[in-house]
Formats: structure tokens, sequence, C-alpha cells
């Protein structure tokens, strides 16, 4: 995760746009090949396939051979967000079972720490030269362990909290200092939630990813 989120952070040469479509996007797939600020058409959170355009020549690329890519407006590249196709899972935390869907989905990185990942399943991005944004439902949030292929959803039921509560607790137990904090007033703000269009979240599942840490 380190070395994926340093090239995250990492400056590109500036370029122009020579084409109606101005998303561009370097492309790291699981065999290690990498396809440079090329065209790509912006996929919906649930679709199997990337289209992309390298020159004047077209390419489809499949979800599950895409390892990550960095999507940038071709008139801004210093904004970039970060896109990984996941495996999507269910923890099911009262019998401590993690259900693994066959299906896959496309997220974006919200914020990552050493042991633990913070993503959100979007339906669909808008990009824009000076800011991408991402249209959520619910059960849109996520987090993803270290070493691991599959993005967990994280449960959110406004109406109570607690249950929330409960299943952070459950998922990540292996790390007693952290689960101590979530609480009431811990991680926890209703006044200052975590907003995407219509959809917030009052947790602060940005500062669990950073702060959990299972080998205290």
């Amino acid at each position: 995760m380190k070395i994926i989120f340093a090239i995250f952070m990492g400056v590109f040469a500036v370029l122009g746009c020579n084409a109606k479509n101005d998303a561009r996007a370097t492309i790291v797939m699981k065999d290690g090949t990498v396809k440079e600020n090329v065209e790509i058409n912006l996929p919906k959170g649930w679709v199997e396939k990337l289209k992309i355009k390298v020159g004047n020549i077209e390419e489809i690329l499949m979800a599950e051979d895409v390892d990550y890519f960095e999507l940038w407006h071709c008139d801004n590249t210093d904004q970039k967000a970060l896109i990984k196709p996941f495996f999507i899972g269910e923890y099911k935390h009262k019998k401590n079972y993690l259900d693994i869907r066959k299906q896959m989905g496309w997220m974006a990185l919200q914020s990552a720490g050493d042991h633990l990942s913070y993503w959100i399943w979007f339906d669909k991005i808008i990009l824009k030269p000076d800011k991408i944004k991402y249209q959520i439902s619910d059960n849109s949030h996520c987090f993803v362990k270290s070493n691991s292929d599959v993005a967990v959803m994280i449960p959110i039921n406004l109406m109570a909290p607690k249950r929330t509560r409960d299943w952070l607790k459950a998922f990540l137990a292996d790390d007693p200092e952290l689960t101590e904090k979530i609480t009431e007033k811990g991680y926890f703000n209703r006044k200052n939630p975590y907003h995407q269009g219509n959809n917030y979240n009052p947790f602060f599942f940005e500062d669990i990813a950073s702060d959990y840490n299972p080998q205290r």
C-alpha cells in the first residue's frame, strides 16, 4: 500500500488536451505492464471493462487484469485520483464471517495507513479541471486490510450509529487500542460529517484507516 500511495502522490509532466475526452490515466496492470497517459472512458462502479485509447488505437481492458490506475483531468495534472478494482466483501460481525462476492467494483482511494485503507465504491465519476467528484449510494464506504484484494463494505445506519460502532469494533478487534476510541465522541461527529453529494457519513473512516495498527 505504501508503494501505491507513493505513486498516487507522484508528479507527472503537464500535458494538454488534444481530444474531446478530458480524462487521462496511467494504468498499472497486474502483469506489471504500465500504460502511461492514455485517454480513458470513465468507468461506472460496477463495469467489468475499461475502454482506453493509446494514440489512435482503442483498447479494452478487463477489470480483473487491472491492478489500479491514476486518473486526472488533462488540464490539471496536479489533481489525481487513485482508482482500483476490488472484490466486494460483507463482514458478518456477529458470526465473525467474511462473505466474498464474485462481483468486482471500482473504488476511489480516500485514505491509507500502513495496515488499512479506506475507499468509496462510486456509481459514477465526475471529472472537472478543478475537482474530482463521485456519485455514491448507500453501502459505498469500504475498508481494505493490507495484503487483501477484498473491499469490505462498512454498514452505516444513521438512525442507529451504535450498530456501525459494534461492526467497527469487531472488524478491527485486533487493535484494541483503536477500538476503545470508537465511541459516541471518538471518530464521530454528526455536526461535521463527510459529504459526497447528498450522501453523508458522520464517522471518520479516513482517520480510522490511518490509525489502525494490529501490530502495536
